[in-house]
């Protein structure tokens, strides 16, 4: 193990192909065994880090042979989505661009996708699809301002139908919930469950709550419009969560009570239901509803 990490640590000073290539294996192998938590995120970070900023630069690319620019784009990819880094999708599209002129692309199409939907760039996203077509990355109908500020908390809004998404911003003046919850997690059900056959918690969750989907890399508007139609918990779905400075969409169920632009307190769902009501009841008594 000593010898192996040697090797990687002076490995990043060579800038060789087959070297850049030893070192993206590396953070696609602990990508690949995500046993182990926010342990495995940090290792995915501390061995992306022997990948220098200048190795990824486009004239480099051309240099690497076609194997190692798959690996690199697998490496970059992965450690995109525990290090948000605004350049990694140039980088990401410089090598599929590299790969497309080689003949060569694999699933990168998928991929690409998949960082065009987290960062909302759906003309980017309408385009790649148009030019790699596949049924299940259908998108819906997106209405949006021409120009959204920075650094504002947003949804979308789910028509009934599922086939448009309306962009709309969020007052946290409060008293307001927001809700990271998602229909696909069964701790998001148990805890929605929870709230819904309560009529008192029913109605101050449908005055006081936004309930948002997170949908990181796939959007289905389709199926959240259903949950909708079905339910008394109504969903949207998040426009930026790096616009929601405090919050945490990763994981749900989570729970925010903000009061003044401020988190009061905060819970996760993941608890035995009478604890879960308790929690749920002294929080929404400290921002001041009943």
């Amino acid at each position: 193990m000593m010898k192996l990490l040697l090797f990687l640590t002076l490995s990043a000073f060579a800038g060789e192909p087959s070297d850049i290539k030893a070192r993206a294996e590396a953070v696609v192998a602990i990508d690949r065994n995500r046993a182990g938590g926010d342990a495995v995120i940090a290792k995915i970070a501390d061995s992306f880090k022997l990948i220098r900023d200048e190795e990824l630069e486009s004239h480099r690319l051309k240099g690497y042979d076609t194997r190692t620019l798959e690996v690199l784009f697998e490496a970059v990819s992965a450690a995109s989505e525990h290090m948000p880094r605004p350049e990694s999708l140039k980088v990401l599209e410089g090598i599929f661009n590299e790969c497309l002129s080689r003949g060569y692309y694999g699933e990168m199409p998928d991929r690409l996708y998949s960082h065009y939907i987290a960062q909302r760039l759906w003309a980017k996203a309408r385009g790649l699809n148009e030019r790699f077509p596949r049924e299940p990355r259908a998108l819906p109908n997106v209405v949006e301002p021409a120009h959204i500020p920075d650094g504002i908390p947003a949804v979308y809004e789910v028509s009934e139908d599922g086939k448009t998404l309306t962009y709309k911003r969020i007052e946290l003046a409060g008293p307001i919930i927001i809700s990271a919850v998602s229909p696909g997690c069964h701790f998001s059900a148990d805890a929605v469950g929870l709230i819904e056959a309560d009529p008192k918690l029913s109605a101050i969750f449908r005055d006081h709550a936004v309930n948002i989907e997170a949908a990181p890399y796939d959007i289905d508007a389709a199926e959240i419009a259903r949950v909708n139609r079905k339910g008394r918990f109504r969903y949207d779905i998040l426009y930026k969560g790096s616009a929601w400075k405090g919050f945490d969409f990763s994981t749900t169920p989570r729970f925010y009570f903000v009061k003044d632009g401020k988190i009061i307190a905060h819970m996760t769902g993941d608890t035995a239901p009478s604890e879960f009501k308790r929690k749920l009841a002294e929080s929404i008594k400290r921002i001041g509803l009943q």
